[in-house]
């Protein structure tokens, strides 16, 4: 299937027949399967965490009491609660509109699942880079580490 070979996790699908290479999945790119315990929408920053089972939120750079939801990776499509879902933990993202290339973004403190700029000041907040905007409505996702702010 089409969807499972990537180039720096990109999708190859899109780019027609000709003379392309064979790229297999690359080792530790391979999408992250999870059970969706909230809604989904297409190019969120979802948070892979355990709960009776491997599950998948919406990250978010709120701090609620002890729990911090960072971004693991991204969906591709929308999900419903309970459905499967395929979390990249690499690679574009292409469901953004209005980024400026080159700019670094990072997790959003206001909206679960986006991005934001600037970076999130205060207290309870986590300070995670999500990537660099490659185009005006992609960005190259790399799961970072956070900083917490206390």
């Amino acid at each position: 299937m089409a969807e499972d070979y990537y180039l720096l996790g990109e999708d190859l699908s899109n780019l027609g027949s000709g003379n392309l290479q064979y790229f297999p999945p690359i080792a530790g790119v391979d999408p992250i399967e999870a059970t969706a315990s909230e809604v989904l929408f297409e190019g969120a920053y979802v948070n892979v965490f355990e709960g009776g089972g491997q599950k998948a939120r919406l990250a978010s750079a709120v701090v609620v009491g002890e729990t911090k939801r960072p971004a693991t990776g991204f969906v591709k499509k929308n999900y419903a609660v309970g459905e499967v879902v395929k979390v990249y933990p690499i690679g574009l993202n292409t469901s953004h509109t209005q980024l400026t290339i080159g700019r670094e973004y990072h997790l959003s403190d206001v909206e679960p699942g986006n991005l934001i700029f600037p970076v999130p000041e205060g207290i309870g907040r986590i300070k995670q880079p999500l990537g660099t905007a490659t185009r005006t409505d992609s960005l190259y996702f790399i799961q970072r580490k956070y900083i917490s702010i206390i």
